[in-house]
């Protein structure tokens, strides 16, 4: 755990946020910094937020200089009550991998209170109800492929349903087991 003051003290001023030459004045800037990234992490809907979106609200208030993305994700990194989260490397092809990587975001951390972090059992719960709306729609898909006699895409979305009752499956039993 790192507080503010020793993190202050272990960078170089001029490295933590833009023009600032005062102790005391780049601590206040971090403990400024420190308070609105903990009521905007606490009031958000999503509870995982993208660093840079955090790092932009930030630099919308007029209290705040300004102070690099990189330079706040470390200083986050380093704070006892909330939880970075890296991304996952690229793939060969350059593809991300990830939260985000489908909305091309996929390149950023995100930022998360350690508070609103998800248990397993909460987790597993989310995870089932996200297969059960993809059963839903595959179940559709199924439909429409058999009306349309496209044998093809019916296999496919057969195999696909197999796979989604067996994750069903094994969520339900580790819900059990920790329940």
């Amino acid at each position: 755990m790192m507080t503010i003051r020793r993190y202050a003290n272990r960078r170089s001023l001029n490295q933590l946020t833009a023009g600032e030459q005062d102790t005391g004045r780049s601590t206040m800037q971090l403990e400024l910094i420190e308070e609105k990234a903990l009521n905007y992490l606490g009031q958000v809907t999503n509870p995982l937020v993208r660093i840079d979106v955090l790092h932009a609200h930030l630099m919308e208030s007029d209290s705040i200089e300004a102070i690099l993305l990189s330079d706040l994700e470390e200083f986050l990194a380093h704070h006892e009550l909330i939880k970075v989260i890296k991304p996952l490397a690229q793939e060969a092809d350059g593809t991300a991998e990830g939260p985000g990587a489908d909305d091309g975001a996929g390149a950023h951390s995100y930022v998360i209170l350690n508070t609103r972090v998800p248990t397993e059992q909460q987790t597993a719960a989310m995870m089932l109800d996200q297969l059960n709306s993809m059963h839903e729609a595959l179940a559709i898909a199924q439909a429409q492929a058999r009306d349309n006699a496209d044998f093809n895409r019916l296999a496919e979305v057969d195999d696909a349903l197999e796979r989604i009752e067996g994750l069903r499956q094994k969520l339900t039993s580790s819900l059990k087991a920790s329940g």
